[in-house]
């Protein structure tokens, strides 16, 4: 692996996806190019000589956006995915019974019949 990419990957895991890093990102990784292009034999040392160092990197874009509470960014996707894991098995228990509804009332059409005859019955000894 380049030092540019072990570089780019130590940003990206101090980011910890706490902020859209996206477009920071792609500028990082076109400096980082050029850099190399026109340092091709440049060491991680070199990289980090003239970046930075990955943690710095990535807390002064934090803090340039204005994202500067980290653990509260943190605590908000926590929240969002606890929401959405939720929401998931409610649908999944509302499509369990729906079809439970469904299976009572569509079982073949096999019911019990009770006939009631009216009428006394016949004695055939009377005759």
């Amino acid at each position: 692996m380049k030092p540019t990419d072990v570089f780019e990957e130590q940003v990206k895991r101090e980011l910890r996806n706490l902020v859209p890093a996206g477009d920071f990102l792609k500028e990082l990784r076109s400096s980082l190019e050029e850099f190399r292009r026109d340092h091709p034999d440049c060491t991680l040392e070199d990289i980090i000589e003239q970046f930075g160092r990955p943690e710095d990197v990535a807390r002064e874009y934090i803090e340039s956006t204005g994202a500067n509470e980290p653990e509260k960014i943190a605590g908000q996707k926590r929240l969002r995915n606890i929401i959405i894991v939720l929401l998931a098995v409610a649908v999944v228990a509302v499509g369990i019974y729906l079809y439970d509804r469904y299976m009572e009332t569509h079982q073949g059409g096999a019911t019990d019949v009770l006939i009631i005859y009216d009428e006394e019955p016949v004695d055939d000894k009377a005759e």
